[in-house]
């Protein structure tokens, strides 16, 4: 559960540290502290990808 959550915080974390995946985590309302415990559902997963790309400028699939 959550592995492609977390792997998609990762690459957030490795284009812009720490601020951007606290952005991203707040805009897609998911905890990057909790990726691996929530389902990769197609929901969260459309969420994150949102989410990136509104706070990196960059689609990212994950």
């Amino acid at each position: 559960m959550g592995a492609r959550l977390k792997t998609g915080f990762e690459k957030v974390f490795q284009l812009g540290g720490l601020k951007y995946r606290m952005l991203v985590s707040i805009k897609a309302a998911i905890p990057s502290v909790r990726a691996l415990e929530l389902p990769d559902s197609d929901e969260n997963i459309k969420k994150l990808e949102s989410a990136i790309k509104e706070v990196t400028g960059q689609h990212i699939k994950i």
